[in-house]
């Protein structure tokens, strides 16, 4: 019998929450029963594409956020879905143009169309009052509703029905280890260095404005501090001309995407993820995972907080941020306890290969 190919809708293929929920998923899935395919929507070759090619999936590119020539779109997804009609099962994470590719989804005859919310608000700016009113049109052509968390499904699905799918990963990947704590350290050129960490896309909702804010609080109190950030995105540049224009280049570590970013977690002495807004950043439980003593903000959903580990700070004064993070003794045992069974990847899997194999229901 062949294998439930199941249809996974993204802007592209790089590190990301999304991403990396869908990769964690992906690996370990029985892939002779369900194969994951991908849409991405820029034409630029992802880090995660090699793999999921070797996995057997494969990857389809379409040009909207390059050249937003929806008109464009519209006829090259429909070309797209006439052409392959082996697909039942659309599983949708991309919001903002959710209204239009689940739409033509329903109208060339897929059957189970699925919205999955990943956020809880959008940023304050025209763009974003720009989103909020697509967003609306999201799940108006989807058949069942998935979100990160309670407060995501709550954000754009209202009261409607929703299952909470948590962002589950592999604990023995993200556990403590010490040797590629050193390696990386030593790769990286750190020595004694106090080591702050954050994993997440360079946009606006991850705040890395405000971390170079906290990075020059720091470094008048301990100078012997590095901030290592792991992400590539649209605002990458502009936070590197920021960390110059403040005198703390020097201090920061821009990584870039990084396929093993479980290594460089080891390599951190304490987490921050001060985000404006999210739904549940996987970074979070991946940085608990790893022992890691980690401070979000308290714009991003308690339900990130499955260990002791985790603090939430109020509001965005560098100078608390700071005091914070400057308390923790890095001497701390990194040992992460016990973390619920539903952020399993393990478990997930199976419950998501069960759920995609139970509503492949074939094409109309």
């Amino acid at each position: 019998m062949a294998a439930v190919r199941v249809l996974q809708v993204v802007s592209e293929l790089n590190q990301g929450g999304i991403e990396n929920f869908l990769m964690n998923i992906y690996r370990n899935i029985d892939r002779e029963k369900v194969q994951f395919d991908f849409i991405v929507h820029h034409m630029r070759r992802g880090c995660f594409e090699d793999e999921i090619e070797k996995m057997g999936g494969k990857v389809y590119h379409f040009s909207l956020l390059d050249d937003k020539n929806i008109m464009k779109y519209i006829k090259n997804l429909k070309c797209f879905f006439r052409k392959h009609k082996d697909y039942s099962i659309l599983h949708g994470h991309l919001a903002s143009i959710g209204f239009l590719y689940l739409s033509i989804a329903k109208k060339e005859g897929i059957k189970c169309r699925i919205a999955h919310s990943h956020g809880t608000a959008t940023p304050k700016s025209i763009k974003g009052r720009i989103k909020s009113i697509l967003f609306k049109g999201f799940k108006k052509n989807a058949n069942i509703l998935f979100a990160c968390s309670d407060e995501a499904g709550k954000f754009l699905f209202g009261d409607s029905n929703y299952t909470v799918v948590p962002n589950a990963i592999d604990f023995n990947r993200f556990s403590y280890d010490e040797k590629k704590r050193l390696t990386i350290r030593k790769q990286n050129n750190i020595k004694n260095e106090m080591v702050v960490g954050h994993v997440g896309r360079f946009t606006i909702e991850k705040n890395h404005e405000f971390i170079i804010e906290i990075l020059k609080n720091m470094s008048n109190k301990e100078p012997n501090i590095k901030f290592l950030l792991i992400g590539d995105g649209s605002q990458k540049k502009r936070i590197m001309q920021k960390a110059l224009e403040e005198g703390v280049d020097d201090k920061i570590i821009f990584a870039g995407n990084r396929l093993n970013v479980e290594d460089y977690y080891s390599a951190m002495d304490v987490f921050i993820l001060p985000s404006l807004f999210e739904g549940f950043p996987v970074a979070c439980v991946e940085a608990q995972a790893n022992g890691l003593k980690s401070f979000f903000s308290s714009n991003i959903s308690k339900e990130v907080k499955i260990t002791n580990l985790a603090s939430f700070i109020d509001g965005f004064d560098a100078e608390i941020w700071s005091k914070k993070i400057l308390s923790i003794d890095r001497n701390y045992d990194r040992k992460r306890g016990s973390i619920n069974k539903k952020y399993d990847i393990c478990e997930l899997a199976k419950n998501m290969e069960e759920y995609y194999i139970r509503n492949d229901k074939g094409r109309l």
